[in-house]
């Protein structure tokens, strides 16, 4: 594994009991400090000011500690790392996942609220983001997928790629280093399936569900105009069935400017012959049936001559 040095904590405002000392504060002045509320405890002998913890991130604060009091040779994983690199995932981690290579203490509860795992770390699968040590983008969603179903893979992987964090050439490179590894197999499936061109989780999940349905494989993101100009682009577009699929995210349509906006536009696609088909998360993960029952009637409207 390459050294990537110790973390860089200063960069959250994250100090040591030792710096504090050394300018000025007394261990009593910083007993104080914890009992007032002015400083905030992360870990034994890691701090930070109160003003500062309101104004970052809480899972990327105790992702640094959590390095900090390891020391050298950890680094974020899993969950923790795609925070770090804002990579959509389906599961929000309570507790801070690091790997280590593999020692004896590897794969348990070393400190509270920290998951270790034991696993390689060749030089290619490591990196620095955000002033700490972690697995690279490939790394960490090819873990994520070695450890979650097939939609939370497909869903991270779209977004790395999205994201332009890594290339699929990068994910099969990383998937085939751990191919023997529990859960080694699962990858290959997820890439097969992933696309950069997924702009939300509901799309991604959306994919998956239409791979299990056996329909046939949409275009995305295809662009539509007619006679008065461009009307936009369109999440999902079967083109033998003149049909366009969109995946709606709650509240998207909240103001009723955007609502008549997307009625207009939805008018503006049936008009030029095309079938159009919508769905919310709720749909497509607890009655993914009507959505394929909706789907298949425009495909019969759109197959018309």
């Amino acid at each position: 594994m390459t050294d990537l040095g110790k973390p860089d904590i200063a960069r959250y405002g994250i100090f040591t009991t030792d710096e504090a000392i050394r300018v000025g504060h007394s261990k009593g002045a910083i007993r104080h400090r914890l009992a007032t509320g002015q400083w905030v405890a992360l870990r034994r002998g890691l701090y930070i000011e109160s003003a500062d913890l309101a104004t970052s991130q809480r899972a990327h604060l105790d992702t640094a500690a959590a390095l900090a009091a390891m020391g050298l040779g950890a680094v974020a994983s899993h969950w923790s790392a795609a925070s770090l690199f804002d990579i959509d995932t389906m599961i929000t981690a309570r507790n801070v996942w690091v790997t280590r290579p593999p020692t004896s203490r590897n794969g348990r509860h070393l400190l509270p609220g920290v998951l270790e795992r034991a696993a390689s770390l060749p030089p290619h699968h490591v990196t620095v983001t955000r002033g700490l040590p972690t697995t690279t983008s490939a790394r960490t969603v090819i873990d994520i997928a070695r450890m979650s179903s097939l939609d939370d893979a497909v869903v991270s992987m779209d977004c790395a790629l999205r994201l332009g964090l890594t290339t699929v050439e990068e994910l099969l490179e990383v998937a085939d280093d751990c191919r023997t590894w529990p859960g080694g197999a699962r990858p290959a499936r997820s890439i097969g399936l992933a696309d950069g061109l997924a702009e939300s989780p509901l799309e991604s999940k959306s994919r998956v569900a239409f791979k299990r349905m056996q329909l046939p494989p949409p275009e995305l993101q295809v662009a539509f105009a007619d006679a008065a100009g461009p009307i936009g682009r369109v999440d999902f577009y079967w083109k033998a069935h003149r049909t366009v699929g969109e995946a709606d995210g709650q509240g998207k349509y909240d103001q009723p400017k955007a609502l008549w906006d997307e009625k207009r536009r939805e008018d503006r696609l049936r008009e030029l012959g095309l079938q159009v088909v919508r769905w919310s998360f709720g749909d497509i993960t607890r009655n993914p049936t009507s959505v394929y029952d909706r789907i298949m009637a425009a495909f019969r409207r759109g197959d018309r001559p």
